[in-house]
């Protein structure tokens, strides 16, 4: 069989990954990403020799199954644990100030950083992933039951589909023969988000922002900023102690509309609010903005039991189809996996039995 995953973050991959592991050798699976790199809104990268990142820091590992499955993918090694004797992050509201609980306690990042995991699915997909692939249109093939996949004025067949696209690239997908879903998805929100990254001297941080791994902005304040991370002291990175990696958040507070801001602009509310909350007056050695306009989707309890029930509606019409991503099955690195294993393991079993099938795997699956 012809298996499309069209979408090349960490849900995609993991997607890819599972059912490469569970079917036999003779389906064949395409991953399509839009980007020139894989990982979606994991993005790592190095400043002066140091690991920062560009968007999700942390994996919270709370149940087993992940531990084994970061063991399977031979990570265990890479694996950087919080730092031993950091202070968990301050909080600052219109009641004034507060240490509120660590959020790494279960967490762990790796060695080059968050994008170092679907780095490595995409090291096990080798020869799978078709980068600068942009889709334009999913429909379904009544002749064969399987799908019509648009791309470069090109149309392709494929019998069974993972969409793993944010919410409005789904839309955009499905909206000739799923409108009523298309609707549903309309009603998401994403509100942009962007990062600023900066390494500062070490002598430039004053000693209480030093011992603690950042904090946090609450709504209603003087300040526009959501929250920073003291990136280098959070983790347990092999560097030398030469910079402090600090990375403010923006977006998060109305009225802020970051996609406005100009990259000047964003340096300019970085420099003034980390001085204001936390007396850093010293500019950055070095620094790098990330904009997220299609960051974390929004969505509230009604809406995640009517995305839930069409989903279900969908599974009964097209089994063939599996739907992952963040806007489906829950914000956060973890819930991105849980959920693609989830679904790749029933389109698995709908291939398997499929008449004439072979319903061996992969040895050793």
């Amino acid at each position: 069989m012809e298996i499309a995953v069209i979408g090349g973050g960490i849900s995609g991959l993991t997607a890819a990954y599972h059912l490469q592991q569970k079917l036999a050798a003779d389906n064949v699976i395409r991953v399509y990403e839009a980007e020139r790199q894989v990982g979606g809104v994991i993005r790592s990268d190095r400043l002066l020799g140091m690991v920062v990142e560009g968007g999700p820091d942390t994996l919270f590992v709370k149940e087993d199954w992940l531990r084994e499955w970061i063991s399977e993918l031979k990570l265990d090694s890479d694996i950087v644990y919080p730092r031993p004797g950091i202070k968990s992050a301050w909080r600052i509201t219109t009641e004034g100030e507060s240490t509120g609980p660590s959020s790494t306690d279960q967490g762990i990042t790796f060695r080059e950083g968050m994008a170092q995991l679907p780095k490595r699915l995409a090291e096990k997909l080798k020869g799978k992933i078709k980068l600068g692939s942009t889709i334009t249109l999913l429909q379904p093939d009544v002749e064969t039951t399987g799908f019509k996949i648009h791309r470069d004025r090109r149309i392709y067949l494929a019998d069974a589909v993972v969409l793993a696209t944010p919410a409005p690239i789904a839309r955009r997908l499905m909206a000739g023969w799923q409108p009523t879903w298309a609707r549903e998805l309309d009603t998401i929100g994403h509100r942009p988000r962007a990062l600023v990254v900066g390494l500062y001297a070490k002598d430039a941080i004053p000693e209480r922002l030093y011992q603690h791994s950042g904090f946090w902005n609450g709504p209603g304040t003087p300040w526009l900023m959501d929250a920073c991370t003291v990136l280098s002291r959070k983790w347990q990175y092999p560097d030398d102690g030469t910079y402090v990696a600090l990375r403010t958040f923006w977006g998060a507070h109305p009225p802020v509309d970051v996609r406005t801001w100009s990259d000047e602009d964003m340096m300019r509310h970085h420099g003034q609010e980390l001085n204001d909350l936390a007396g850093v007056k010293a500019d950055p050695v070095v620094s790098t903005i990330y904009r997220w306009n299609q960051a974390l989707p929004q969505i509230d309890l009604d809406q995640q039991q009517r995305i839930a029930d069409w989903r279900q509606t969908l599974l009964r019409l097209y089994p063939n189809l599996a739907i992952v991503g963040a806007f489906m099955g829950g914000v956060g690195v973890a819930s991105c996996i849980k959920d693609a294993m989830t679904a790749a393991e029933q389109l698995a079993q709908w291939i398997i039995h499929q008449p004439g099938r072979p319903v061996s795997v992969p040895p050793g699956s």
